[in-house]
C-alpha cells in the first residue's frame, strides 16, 4: 500500500536560506514517523537559472508547484499570517486548489482558536486601515481563524485546522483517508 503523501503549504518557503531546507527535511520526518510522505514545494527540482526571465521563472514554479498539489492525497497548510492579517496568497491558492481537485485539507496555526474578526480588530493597524479603506468596512463574522472559504473548505474535506503542524498529523492518522 502506497503512504499517503503530504504537500507542505505555507509561507515557509520564504523562511531564510539557511533555515528552509532544515525546516522542510523536519517537517518531512515528521510525516514520515506517521508513515506518510511529505512533499515540499522544492521538491521540484527546478533549475530556475535555465528561464530567463523572473516570469518564465514564476510559471515554472507555479507549474511545479501545481504538479505537487496534484500529485498528492493531501494538503497540510500553514495558515500563520503572512506579512500581513491573513493567510498567504500562494497558500490560500493551494488549498482552494486542493479543494478543486478532491483532496484533505488540514491547517494549522498558533492562532487557530482565534476568528478572524478577533484578529482583524486586534490587528495595530486596524484603526489606520479602516480610515483609509471606508469602502470595505465590514469584517467577516463567522468565527473560522481564516476565511470562511478556506476554513469551509478544510472541514468539508474532512480535515480541520489546528494549533500544530504535528496535530495535524495526529488527525489524519486518526481519520485515514
Amino acid at each position: 500500500m502506497n503512504s499517503i503523501k503530504i504537500y507542505l503549504a505555507g509561507p515557509d518557503v520564504f523562511m531564510a536560506p539557511d533555515k528552509v531546507i532544515p525546516h522542510f527535511n523536519y517537517l518531512k520526518d515528521l510525516c514520515a514517523n506517521y508513515g506518510f510522505e511529505g512533499l515540499s514545494p522544492f521538491d521540484n527540482s527546478l533549475d530556475l537559472d535555465k528561464y530567463p526571465t523572473p516570469h518564465e521563472k514564476g510559471m515554472a514554479v507555479y507549474k511545479g508547484n501545481h504538479s505537487l498539489v496534484q500529485q498528492c492525497d493531501v494538503v497540510m497548510a500553514n495558515l500563520v499570517p503572512f506579512r500581513g492579517i491573513n493567510v498567504d496568497d500562494g497558500t490560500a491558492w493551494e488549498i482552494g486548489a486542493g479543494a478543486a481537485l478532491g483532496k484533505r485539507l488540514y491547517g494549522y496555526t498558533t492562532l487557530f482558536n482565534e476568528s478572524l474578526e478577533q484578529r482583524t480588530k486586534n490587528y495595530p493597524l486596524f484603526k489606520a486601515i479602516m480610515q483609509v479603506d471606508a469602502e470595505f468596512p465590514d469584517i467577516e463574522v463567522f468565527g473560522y481563524p481564516t476565511n470562511l472559504m478556506l476554513s469551509c473548505s478544510i472541514l468539508e474535506s474532512g480535515g480541520d485546522t489546528f494549533a500544530s503542524f504535528e496535530d495535524c498529523l495526529e488527525h489524519l492518522s486518526q481519520n485515514p483517508l
